[in-house]
């Protein structure tokens, strides 16, 4: 089982060309928070970027290194960055949509598809993931 928890974007960077190989794009921008996944030997193998913006929080660079899906780590990843949309009070998601699928069990619901395929989910952050 790996370890989910925060980060900084020096931890994540090096995961940068085999995402991109994937479609997903880490970057680091101002106010980001990092979510690393970490093996025992403390090996940065997954990440997520949450960005909060007023009442809305952005999450992106989401990857997973391929020998490590399919064990519930992106799901660990995507619960604690809605824990970081809740303790800051944020009431408005905005995720990728390839990701939208996962925020489905947090009852939100799509409002808005934008044509870069961010989709911006709202709901009940406040409650707790079922």
């Amino acid at each position: 089982m790996l370890d989910v928890g925060p980060a900084s974007y020096r931890d994540v960077r090096h995961l940068k060309s085999r995402a991109a190989r994937e479609g997903v794009a880490i970057t680091d921008t101002t106010g980001t928070e990092w979510i690393a996944a970490r093996t025992r030997a403390g090996r940065v193998v997954g990440c997520a970027a949450v960005i909060r913006q007023g009442p809305k929080v952005r999450v992106k660079g989401v990857y997973l290194h391929p020998m490590f899906r399919g064990e519930g780590t992106g799901r660990r990843l995507m619960d604690t960055a809605v824990g970081i949309a809740r303790r800051s009070d944020a009431d408005t998601l905005e995720v990728l949509a390839r990701f939208a699928d996962g925020w489905l069990r947090y009852d939100l619901e799509a409002v808005s598809v934008r044509p870069n395929g961010a989709v911006t989910l709202r709901g009940k952050l406040d409650a707790p993931p079922p």
